[in-house]
């Protein structure tokens, strides 16, 4: 059928909220359960506004009570786009889903998850997940944060020899089986080799490098929990965390002098906690040689949370201040600093293709940011180079 009259078409039924008719079309029409269909913004916006249509999504299906409908997978997906829209939509999908999560965990085991929720148990699907795949740090309430944090914990629940991990990001391309992390390859030489650096050296809190296998790359498993959303982390996390990368980058520059192996995603979704304590700093698949500050500025503009509009502006450089006493960096590293900081932020988003859909959320958040930049550049100046 023609892309426009599918979206003109589900948009008509989306306008009446009639949900039998919704379903019939998907089925009868599309074959929505023997087909990869995926719908436009257009048509999940326009069934994020409905009642009956999109209640009807929050049910098992008739034929097997661990199946839910295959399209709830992307709703999820695009209202965690527009969080601040549909936060409502978004929390009645995750009370459903952790129920459905939790009674799977109870009555069923299986070989593996795959990323869209299929349950797979000798190559047939037996049952589908809720699970969602967030590529990007969300700004959002407590609740949410929360509500998220709760279904990873259902999927973990389930009992399956192979899973997509449901930690941080990376849910669409990270695969667990027997304590092994497979990946897509990345083809980095600056990961592979800085992976071993760590190891030679001692360093016990990155996974080691296990090669190739299937043309996948193979990692150690590090046992803990992430933190995949936007948070302020507290004072005593993010000490920890610049602790962890001046060790870090003593060991790079045993071999590169006055560059650094830079992780380039340093976010608390790439950090392995047990507890209160950091046990592991995964997902070096974006390793380049860079600067030293490279990671140090992402890590305080993302745990400090410096693009919250509800942010506390002396706060932020108090936990600037906090950092550059924990690292004792040198003059080289402090000279311009607020410079430094507002042209990392500036990399964000050039490194964010104009046409995404979160492009204007990435805009936003680091325009935010480097007002507080240019705010505090003369006490940066000052206080600190």
């Amino acid at each position: 059928m023609n892309k426009h009259l599918l979206i003109k078409k589900l948009c008509e039924i989306c306008s009446s909220d009639d949900w039998q008719a919704f379903n019939s079309y998907l089925e009868d029409e599309l074959q929505i359960e023997s087909t990869n269909l995926v719908l436009e913004d257009d048509i999940l916006r326009a069934i994020l506004s409905t009642e009956n249509i999109f209640n009807s999504f929050l049910t098992q299906s008739q034929s097997a009570e661990f199946l839910i409908h295959p399209l709830l997978y992307q709703i999820l997906n695009f209202a965690l786009t527009y969080s601040n829209v549909h936060e409502k939509r978004i929390i009645q999908i995750l009370n459903f889903g952790i129920a459905h999560n939790l009674n799977i965990a109870k009555r069923l085991s299986c070989d593996k998850i795959l990323q869209n929720g299929n349950l797979i148990r000798n190559n047939k699907i037996i049952g589908r997940a809720v699970v969602f795949s967030a590529t990007q740090a969300l700004n959002a309430t407590d609740k949410l944060f929360a509500k998220l944090d709760e279904l990873n914990d259902s999927v973990k629940a389930i009992r399956a020899k192979q899973r997509y991990l449901a930690n941080g990001y990376s849910g669409l391309s990270v695969r667990l089986t027997d304590d092994i992390i497979e990946k897509e390859r990345t083809f980095n030489e600056c990961e592979y080799t800085f992976l071993k650096l760590l190891e030679e050296n001692g360093y016990s809190k990155a996974p080691k490098y296990l090669g190739v296998k299937n043309d996948k790359d193979l990692f150690s498993y590090i046992k803990g929990k992430t933190i995949a959303y936007t948070y302020e982390m507290s004072k005593s996390y993010i000490i920890e965390i610049t602790k962890e990368l001046k060790t870090i980058n003593a060991i790079s520059k045993k071999y590169l002098n006055d560059k650094v192996y830079v992780h380039g995603d340093l976010g608390t979704q790439n950090v392995v906690f047990d507890g209160l304590e950091i046990v592991g700093i995964i997902d070096w698949d974006k390793t380049f040689i860079g600067d030293e500050y490279d990671d140090f500025i992402y890590v305080f503009w993302v745990w400090a949370n410096v693009g919250n509009l509800q942010r506390d502006d002396e706060k932020m450089f108090e936990i600037l201040k906090t950092m550059i006493d924990t690292y004792q960096p040198d003059k080289q590293f402090r000279k311009n600093f607020s410079d430094k900081i507002w042209q990392r932020m500036e990399r964000i988003l050039t490194q964010t293709p104009i046409d995404s859909k979160i492009h204007q959320r990435i805009y936003d958040w680091v325009k935010w940011s480097q007002l507080w930049v240019e705010k505090y550049h003369t006490k940066i100046l000052n206080e600190i180079g």
